[in-house]
């Protein structure tokens, strides 16, 4: 059995303490929440989690494709992965709580599965167009694992299609049998 935890980094003393604790305890996944406004910004914490651990995995739990231009993601994923080859893993979801502190509007479950797909053809070092635009990241070394989460029927009916579904809510990270982080 592998077990994680997800949490919000309010603060970088809770980032370090969780972080350590992880290792020390022998925790599999430490799910980072992407909550703009709510808690400090994700990128950074994951960071911190990367440089104080060896072999804990660090999962984005999740961002989404509204606040973040799905590219930018990619591209983060990308460097948390060259801090911490193997181990970095992006969710992405509707955006719930993250999209509705800055006032905008989440992803429609239709278009997630659509922007994983975009952004698992970025991590593979190919070229990929998202809405009129095109991107590429021809510097990534390996492709991190993405998967989609949901917390409603048409999420998770998306994240369905691809046996990619996470449970509900905050927990989606971290349950579920999905060939994205090997649980």
């Amino acid at each position: 059995m592998r077990v994680g935890f997800l949490f919000w980094p309010f603060t970088p003393n809770l980032v370090r303490e969780l972080a350590a604790d992880a290792e020390r305890y022998g925790y599999d996944l430490i799910g980072i929440a992407d909550t703009p406004g709510n808690a400090m910004d994700p990128w950074v914490a994951a960071t911190m989690v990367a440089q104080a651990t060896q072999n804990v995995r660090i999962a984005l739990c999740v961002s989404n494709l509204t606040s973040r231009h799905p590219a930018v993601s990619a591209a983060a994923i990308a460097s948390l992965d060259l801090l911490a080859p193997g181990r970095a893993i992006l969710g992405i979801g509707a955006g719930h709580s993250g999209t509705r502190n800055l006032g905008i509007q989440g992803s429609r479950a239709s278009e997630l599965a659509d922007g994983a797909d975009f952004i698992r053809t970025l991590l593979a070092g190919k070229p990929a167009n998202w809405r009129g635009g095109q991107a590429h990241l021809p510097w990534v070394r390996q492709p991190s694992p993405v998967f989609l989460a949901g917390s409603g029927p048409r999420a998770l009916a998306a994240a369905g299609k691809r046996r990619e579904v996470r449970g509900r809510g905050s927990r989606g990270c971290c349950e579920g049998g999905s060939r994205a982080i090997g649980y």
